[in-house]
């Protein structure tokens, strides 16, 4: 099949699905570069309320330049012509994402895995890439180890900010945040309620306090069973005891429970502190077995472990 005309790329065939849109690999015409291309499925595309969101997503994604942040190269509107000539497989009218093609995958395949120096790395660069998104206004909410993606080269991309919630928003915006929306292991118990006007900074840190657990263990805090008993957990539950499959310092066990608790207020409030908290932490493991037979693995590039913060100057304030 001929590449699908769309803008300033050439779409080739898709290469991933989430739950609003296909990602299409594709080519910048005029520069040759590779890019990615997310476009609203056809069931997605008849509803006006996912219109509403993946809209939503490109004014979130477009207004943010940091280097842990997937780079947006356009955005757009599928014409008839390339409707007609991706046998409506793109629907015209529907909203584009064009941008930067990150190939190597995610970071869910390396839970359980990644030794803890590079897992530090990782925790600090998703905090430095959330500062520059919340003091623009933009709760992710939905943060995962399958919504960081990994580049050949060890850096790591947040993407997918199709729950993106504007913290300034008004009107149509906070109906919409009333959704629940994100996914139940990695979500924080405002999330799971519903209570929109909670939603802030420390929402997306309680779901990174479960993404740094899952990269740890292998599993997230509260995990398994059906949907009601995980938000059972996140609401009612101590957190279990952490059983780490790589070795960890203690100290970062009681990092991750601060991220946990379940009122927003007990929390870390902004992504400075937890990062000037996790600094605090040493970079080096302590000489001991984990607590299981899996053997960790070099999975990353060694450059992630020179980490590098971009704070904005909205994020930056003393220690505590």
């Amino acid at each position: 099949m001929e590449p699908i005309s769309l803008g300033l790329f050439d779409l080739d065939q898709p290469i991933g699905k989430g739950g609003m849109g296909v990602i299409w690999s594709a080519r910048h015409r005029g520069q040759d570069i590779p890019a990615a291309v997310k476009v609203l499925t056809l069931k997605r595309a008849k509803d006006i309320s996912f219109r509403a969101a993946f809209r939503k997503e490109v004014r979130a994604v477009a207004g943010l330049d940091h280097p842990n942040i997937v780079l947006v190269f356009d955005h757009g509107v599928v014409s008839k012509q390339a409707e007609t000539s991706s046998e409506q497989r793109i629907i015209a009218g529907t909203p584009y994402l064009a941008m930067e093609l990150v190939p190597g995958g995610s970071l869910a395949k390396h839970r359980g895995t990644l030794p803890w120096p590079q897992l530090r790395s990782v925790l600090l660069d998703l905090l430095s890439a959330l500062a520059h998104a919340h003091s623009r206004g933009v709760i992710h909410r939905d943060i995962k180890p399958s919504n960081v993606l990994v580049c050949e080269d060890g850096t790591i991309k947040l993407t997918d900010f199709g729950l993106a919630h504007a913290t300034t928003g008004t009107g149509e915006e906070k109906v919409e945040a009333r959704k629940r929306g994100g996914t139940p292991a990695y979500m924080a118990p405002e999330q799971l309620q519903g209570n929109w006007r909670d939603y802030g900074p420390s929402t997306d840190l309680y779901a990174l306090g479960c993404l740094g657990w899952s990269m740890c263990s292998g599993r997230s805090p509260f995990s398994g069973g059906t949907w009601v008993e995980v938000m059972h957990g996140h609401l009612t539950r101590k957190s279990p005891t952490l059983e780490p499959s790589i070795a960890i310092p203690p100290e970062f066990e009681n990092w991750l429970r601060k991220l946990l608790h379940k009122a927003p207020e007990n929390r870390f409030q902004r992504a400075a502190d937890a990062a000037w908290a996790l600094l605090q932490i040493p970079e080096e493991a302590p000489d001991v077995p984990a607590q299981s037979n899996h053997v960790p693995r070099l999975l990353i590039p060694e450059r992630t472990v020179k980490t590098t913060l971009f704070w904005s100057a909205e994020e930056v304030q003393s220690p505590p």
